[in-house]
């Protein structure tokens, strides 16, 4: 999802997977359909940037970010804070 991607994206990624969903598109309605579900998802990609308030890749990988839970935990577990991300 775009939620999935900018969360990635946020914590460095450089690329994400999208295999399946634009597989099963392209199978079930050619490019037509393929093309419909990119523009989706870049739209819905821009929609969660402005709501982050990041016009590009550089500033959504310099947003705050909160990291609780079971993965704040895994972090603390291997020495590395987790707040780092929250003062950037």
């Amino acid at each position: 999802s775009a939620l999935d991607a900018t969360k990635a994206l946020t914590l460095g990624a450089d690329l994400v997977g999208m295999a399946a969903p634009l597989l099963k598109a392209f199978v079930s309605g050619g490019l037509e359909a393929l093309d419909q579900s990119l523009s989706g998802f870049f739209y819905r990609l821009k929609s969660v940037f402005l709501m982050c308030g990041a016009r590009n890749l550089q500033e959504i990988r310099r947003k705050p970010l909160i990291i609780l839970g079971e993965t704040a935990e895994y972090l603390r577990l291997r020495g590395i804070d987790p707040s780092c991300w929250a003062r950037r």
